[in-house]
C-alpha cells in the first residue's frame, strides 16, 4: 500500500511540471480569487456605506415629516390658548360656578362646546377635541366632541403628568381603544388651559388618529427585513411601516435614547435613532446588515464564475507549461541517467534559445567536455600504469644490489674481523720475542762473565735461535695473510664503491621516474592527487637512498684511505721481517760456530749483541705495526658494520619502493576498470596491457 501511494500519489508531485503546474494554477486562481474578494469586499463597504446613507436620510426624513406635523398640531393647540372666545367662555364657566349661576354657566358650556367644534371640523387629522375640567368645583362634565368619564380619565398616569407640566405641551400614551375605550387606537396631545386669572381650568386633549401618524410611514422601504417605528419614550410602538402590526406593543429594540440623531450597529441589525423635536417620540429604522449589501452578492457571483474561468485557463495554461518545459526536462532527465551508466555519447536534440535550450547545450557541452577528460584520463591512467612498471623493475633492481652490498659488506665485516684477531696473535709473539731478547742478553752476560758456561749457553742459544726462527717465519707469514687480506678489502672496496656507484644512478634514476609521475600525475588534475602522493613518497625514498649511499661511499673513502695506509705500513715491515729471519738464521749459525769456534767466542759474542740490539729495534717496529693493524682492523671491522646497516636500511628502502610500485599498479588498474566502465562515441573504451599502452 505505502508502494502504491509512493508510486502512483506521491511520485507526480515530486516532478518540476507537476510542481510548476500546481504553481500557475494556485497562482492564477488566487490572483483571481483575492481580485474578486477584494473587489467584493470594496463593493460592500461601499453600498453598504451607501445604503446606510440613503436609510439614515430615510430616517432623517420621516422624522422632520413627523416633526412638521406634530408642530402644526402644537401650533393648532396654541390657538385655543389665544383663541378670545375659548378664553371668554372658560372664564365665564368659572365666574357662573361662583356665582351659582346655572344658566350662565350653561350659556358658556354651549359657547365653549360650538368653538370647540368649530375648531374640530376645521382640522380634518384631530378626530375629538375634550376640554377635561380640573377644578372640581367647576360642576361640570367635559366639554367637546369626546364623550368622557372624567372621573376615571383623572385617575389616568397621563392626566397627572399633563396637568403637573402646567399649560406644557404633552403627549399621550398610545390608547388602544381611543380615550373612551370604545373607539379606534389613538394618540393625544394634553394640554392645561388656563383661566384669566391664571388658575387651571380645564385640561384640553386633542385626540388623534393613530393611523393618521402611521400614515407618515407608508409607501417607506428599506428592504427586506428593514423596518422604521416610531416609539414613545415608554418603548412603545406607535407606528411602523409595517402598517401598524406592532402599535400598542413594546419595540423590541434596545433605544439609546440619543437626543441627536445616531446610526449604530446592534448584532447583525443596522440601527438608526433620530429623536423628534417636538415630542418625546423617537424615529428608529431597523435594516439588517444582509439586506445591504444583496446587491454586492452579484459581485460575489460574478467573482465565483470569474475564477471558475481563471482555474480553467490555468489548467490551460499549465498543461502548456508542463508540455514545453515537462518533456524536454523528462528528455534530459533520461539522457543524464543514459550519461551515469557511463554512456557518453548521449547528446540533447532540444534547440531553443529559453533556459531549457540553454540547459541542453550546456548539457551537450558537458557530456562533451566529460568525454574529452575520460578519453585523456584513460591516457594518462597507461602512462601512470607504464610508470609503475618501470618503478617496480628499478625497485626490484635495487633491491637486489642492496642484499649484494649487504653480503659483502658481511664479507668484509668478516675478513676485518679476522685481521683483527691475527693482529692479536702477532703482538702476542712480539711480546714473547722481547722476553726471548732478555734472555738472551741475559745468556750473553753469563757468556762474559763465565766462559766455562760457553758451550751450554751455545746450546741454548741454539735451541733459543730455532725457536726464534719458528716464530719469525710464524711472524712473517702471519704478515704476508694480513698482507693478502687487506688487498682482498681493497678490493671489495672498490668493488662496493662500484655497486654504490650504481646504487646512486639507481636512485637518481628513480627520482627521474617520481618526479615524471608528479608532473603525469598534476596534468591528471583531480584524479592524480593520489599519484601525486605516491610519487612523492618514492621520491623521498630515492633521496634518502642517495644520502644513504653518499654516507656509504664517505664510509668507504675513509676504509679504502686506511686500508692504503695499512698496505704501506705493512710493505714497510715486510723487509724487516726479512732481516730479522736472515738475523736469526744468522745467530743460529753462529751459535753453531761457537760451538765449534769457541776462540772466536768475543768475537760472536759481539756481533751477538748487535744483532739483538737489531732484533730488538726490529720487535719494536713490529710490536708498532701489529698495533697498527689492530687498530685499522677494529676500525674496518665498525665500518663494515656500519656499511652492514646501511645496506639493510637500502635494502628496506627498495622493498618499500616495492610496494609503493605495487600500489601504484593496483591504483592505476583500479582507473583503468572504472575508466572502462564509460563509453564513447568515436573511440573504443580505453584497453590497457600489462605494461600499460603500446607505444605511438
Amino acid at each position: 500500500m505505502n508502494q502504491f501511494v509512493s508510486k502512483w500519489i506521491l511520485r507526480p508531485f515530486r516532478l518540476i511540471s507537476v510542481k510548476l503546474f500546481l504553481i500557475i494554477f494556485a497562482s492564477i486562481v488566487a490572483c483571481v480569487l483575492a481580485m474578486g474578494f477584494i473587489s467584493y469586499g470594496i463593493a460592500k463597504s461601499v453600498i453598504e456605506r451607501k445604503v446606510t446613507e440613503s436609510t439614515v436620510e430615510t430616517a432623517n426624513q420621516v422624522a422632520d415629516r413627523l416633526d412638521i406635523v406634530l408642530d402644526d398640531y402644537l401650533r393648532f393647540s396654541m390657538h385655543f390658548l389665544t383663541d378670545k372666545i375659548v378664553q371668554e367662555s372658560v372664564s365665564e364657566l368659572v365666574f357662573a360656578n361662583k356665582e351659582d349661576n346655572v344658566f350662565e354657566r350653561f350659556k358658556a358650556q354651549r359657547t365653549l362646546y360650538d368653538r370647540i367644534s368649530s375648531m374640530a371640523m376645521a382640522n380634518k387629522t384631530i378626530r375629538h377635541i375634550a376640554f377635561i375640567p380640573i377644578d372640581d368645583r367647576l360642576q361640570t362634565e367635559a366639554v367637546g366632541t369626546l364623550t368622557l368619564d372624567v372621573k376615571l380619565a383623572k385617575e389616568e398616569a397621563w392626566y397627572k403628568e399633563a396637568v403637573s407640566l402646567d399649560g406644557k405641551p404633552y403627549w399621550t400614551p398610545y390608547q388602544p381603544g381611543g380615550f373612551d375605550a370604545k373607539s379606534p387606537p389613538s394618540i393625544g396631545l394634553a394640554r392645561v388651559i388656563k383661566s384669566i386669572s391664571g388658575d387651571p381650568a380645564f385640561l384640553m386633549l386633542l385626540e388623534l388618529d393613530a393611523d393618521f401618524v402611521g400614515s407618515q410611514l407608508e409607501g417607506i422601504r428599506l428592504g427586506s427585513g428593514g423596518e422604521i417605528s416610531l416609539i414613545d419614550e415608554r418603548g412603545i410602538v406607535l407606528s411602523d411601516s409595517s402598517g401598524g402590526q406592532r402599535a400598542g406593543q413594546a419595540s423590541p429594540l434596545q433605544l439609546k435614547g440619543s437626543e441627536t440623531p445616531i446610526h449604530y450597529w446592534s448584532g447583525s441589525l443596522l440601527m438608526i435613532e433620530d429623536h423628534l423635536k417636538n415630542s418625546p417620540w423617537t424615529v428608529a429604522a431597523s435594516i439588517p446588515g444582509g439586506e445591504l449589501v444583496k446587491d454586492a452578492k452579484s459581485i460575489f457571483v460574478m467573482t465565483v464564475w470569474v475564477a471558475a474561468g481563471a482555474a480553467l485557463l490555468a489548467v490551460l495554461v499549465g498543461a502548456f507549461v508542463v508540455w514545453s518545459v515537462g518533456r524536454p526536462l523528462r528528455s534530459l532527465r533520461s539522457l543524464m541517467r543514459r550519461g551515469k551508466d557511463g554512456e557518453l555519447s548521449v547528446r540533447s536534440s532540444h534547440r531553443s534559445k529559453d533556459e531549457i535550450g540553454q540547459l541542453a547545450a550546456s548539457f551537450n557541452g558537458m557530456m562533451e567536455q566529460l568525454g574529452q577528460l575520460v578519453g585523456q584520463t584513460s591516457r594518462m591512467a597507461a602512462q601512470v600504469l607504464d610508470t609503475a612498471g618501470q618503478m617496480a623493475d628499478q625497485s626490484r633492481r635495487t633491491a637486489t644490489s642492496a642484499r649484494e652490498i649487504a653480503a659483502a659488506t658481511d664479507e668484509i665485516a668478516a675478513g676485518a674481523s679476522s685481521l683483527a684477531v691475527e693482529a692479536e696473535k702477532g703482538i702476542e709473539l712480539t711480546e714473547k720475542m722481547d722476553e726471548g731478547m732478555e734472555r738472551m742478553k741475559l745468556s750473553t752476560d753469563e757468556m762474559r762473565a763465565s766462559a766455562g758456561q760457553v758451550e751450554s749457553a751455545s746450546r741454548e742459544g741454539t735451541g733459543h735461535m730455532e725457536k726464534m726462527l719458528g716464530k719469525t717465519e710464524e711472524a712473517d707469514r702471519i704478515v704476508s695473510d694480513i698482507s693478502a687480506k687487506i688487498a682482498r678489502l681493497s678490493d671489495n672496496t672498490r668493488s662496493i664503491r662500484g655497486i654504490l656507484t650504481l646504487l646512486s644512478g639507481i636512485a637518481k634514476q628513480t627520482n627521474i621516474l617520481s618526479l615524471n609521475a608528479s608532473i603525469e600525475a598534476a596534468r591528471s588534475g583531480e584524479a592524480g592527487k593520489g599519484f601525486v602522493v605516491v610519487a612523492g613518497e618514492v621520491r623521498e625514498l630515492a633521496d634518502q637512498s642517495k644520502a644513504s649511499i653518499q654516507q656509504v661511499e664517505a664510509i668507504l673513502a675513509a676504509l679504502q684511505s686506511e686500508v692504503g695506509e695499512t698496505v704501506e705500513t705493512l710493505a714497510t715491515a715486510r723487509p724487516a721481517f726479512r732481516q730479522q729471519l736472515d738475523s736469526v738464521q744468522e745467530a743460529g749459525s753462529l751459535f753453531l760456530q761457537a760451538q765449534s769456534r769457541m776462540a772466536l767466542l768475543g768475537e760472536s759474542l759481539a756481533r751477538v749483541d748487535e744483532a739483538i740490539v737489531e732484533l730488538g729495534a726490529t720487535q719494536l717496529q713490529i710490536g708498532q705495526a701489529m698495533s697498527g693493524v689492530s687498530s685499522v682492523s677494529e676500525q674496518s671491522a665498525a665500518a663494515s658494520q656500519q656499511v652492514a646497516s646501511l645496506s639493510s636500511e637500502q635494502l628496506g628502502v627498495s622493498d618499500s619502493l616495492v610496494g609503493l610500485s605495487a600500489r601504484l599498479e593496483e591504483v592505476a588498474s583500479s582507473l583503468r576498470a572504472s575508466l572502462g566502465h564509460f563509453r564513447l562515441e568515436e573511440e573504443a573504451s580505453p584497453s590497457f596491457g600489462k605494461d600499460g599502452p603500446a607505444a605511438g
